[in-house]
């Protein structure tokens, strides 16, 4: 029996012993100090967290256009590592962690530029077959390649009474020839015309530049908000 009670009693020593560093801990906070800093670190958290959200909307379309076949986790991972490394980076300062940030951000900057302009060129592709005029002509060039096949046809079979025949030739298949070529060089011509008028090379480069923007400005915010916790611990 005076052997549990011998055992009870260091547990409750230490026990007490634990609460007293727990309060005198939270007795030796500077609450002047915590408050100044707070709003600071409050207002770091929210800069980030919103260029961060701005930034996955952006990485989102990407990961989708790339054929990702989860875009949303993929997005957020991307996001994880920029967040993560930069974090990392801020708290030990460590070689290995600036090259993880500059890894993240090159990995970033590929996505950006090749996802940003396959996603134009693509777009553009679109427009230009989807013009009104554009598919006028196509049509055209279609009904001209078809009837000039079957009058070519005619001109080949044995069993046509105009087969080899030279005026035919001359006067109905030559003729439909010409047409064909005419109507699908009107239409590479006027494709051509539609790209030139419809690039957007520059519009994606400033795509391109506001997202490389987003994501610098994200690590900045990062290490800026883990590097005042790192100073201002309390």
């Amino acid at each position: 029996m005076s052997a549990t009670v011998t055992q009870k009693a260091p547990i409750s020593e230490i026990s007490s012993d634990d609460f007293g560093d727990v309060k005198r801990a939270i007795a030796s906070i500077n609450g002047e100090h915590f408050i100044k800093t707070a709003p600071k670190l409050l207002a770091w958290f929210l800069a980030a967290s919103t260029v961060s959200f701005f930034l996955w909307q952006q990485s989102l379309a990407l990961y989708e256009s790339a054929g990702f076949a989860n875009a949303i986790y993929s997005a957020a991972g991307g996001i994880l590592m920029i967040v993560g490394f930069a974090a990392y980076h801020s708290i030990t300062r460590s070689w290995l962690a600036l090259f993880f940030c500059l890894y993240s951000g090159a990995y970033e900057g590929y996505l950006m530029v090749s996802g940003t302009l396959h996603d134009e060129n693509r777009a553009q592709a679109v427009l230009i077959e989807n013009h009104p005029e554009l598919i006028f002509l196509s049509e055209k060039a279609d009904k001209e390649r078809t009837r000039y096949h079957e009058l070519k046809h005619r001109y080949d079979n044995p069993e046509s009474k105009v087969f080899h025949n030279e005026w035919f030739l001359k006067n109905h298949l030559n003729p439909a020839w010409q047409a064909n070529t005419k109507a699908h060089e009107e239409l590479i011509a006027k494709k051509a015309s539609i790209a030139t008028a419809s690039d957007t090379k520059h519009v994606a480069w400033l795509k391109i530049f506001y997202r490389l923007g987003l994501v610098f400005l994200c690590m900045m915010l990062v290490h800026r908000f883990f590097a005042s916790w790192v100073k201002n611990p309390h």
